[in-house]
């Protein structure tokens, strides 16, 4: 079986919640999948595109349970695919980083994301890569949960164009170069 690397971005299901806070991921890998030219297929507990950049085969996943269960799409595609940990990247929004701002690291905490905490609890394991994307801002006066699940605002959909493009192209680089080498290259730009 061929070696896939597999890019999972994480958001809810139901096109109320299409173009909120918190379906940032599904925002990042439905861009990669339309650059590439490549169509989602539904499964039972995801959906995934595959597509060939030079020599590396990658899967674009997307759960179709709520954020809070992401797990089960992880535990079911990762054995299925014969996904190594190294090769797996997860792209989620993060409340406590500054609005736009991309930190990729290689492992750790799920800083209170309860995607990732349902990933780490599934693998039984916190090594594994993700690329967090800030939606935070200064001025939140609503409750968190109301905030990352209401949509964008103006100024921000100004921007949104802007960060997904560089969030794609830092999980595409994290295919094509590493982690080490997108840990460099987008961690040290500032927004």
């Amino acid at each position: 079986m061929d070696l896939f690397y597999l890019i999972m971005g994480l958001g809810n299901p139901g096109s109320e919640y299409e173009l909120t806070r918190h379906n940032l991921g599904f925002m990042v890998v439905n861009h990669i999948a339309s650059f590439y030219k490549c169509s989602f297929r539904k499964y039972r507990y995801f959906s995934l595109a595959k597509f060939q950049l030079d020599e590396h085969n990658i899967l674009l996943m997307k759960p179709s349970t709520f954020m809070n269960r992401s797990g089960l799409a992880v535990s079911m595609g990762v054995p299925r695919f014969e996904i190594d940990l190294s090769r797996l990247l997860v792209v989620v929004d993060d409340f406590n980083l500054p609005f736009g701002k991309l930190r990729i690291r290689s492992r750790g905490s799920a800083g209170g994301h309860n995607g990732l905490q349902s990933i780490i609890d599934a693998l039984n394991t916190d090594c594994f890569a993700r690329l967090r994307i800030g939606i935070g801002s200064e001025n939140i006066q609503d409750d968190i949960v109301d905030y990352v699940l209401s949509p964008f605002n103006e100024e921000e959909v100004n921007q949104l164009d802007s960060i997904i493009e560089s969030a794609s192209l830092c999980a595409i680089h994290f295919v094509k170069f590493g982690i080490a080498s997108a840990m460099n290259k987008f961690n040290s730009s500032q927004r």
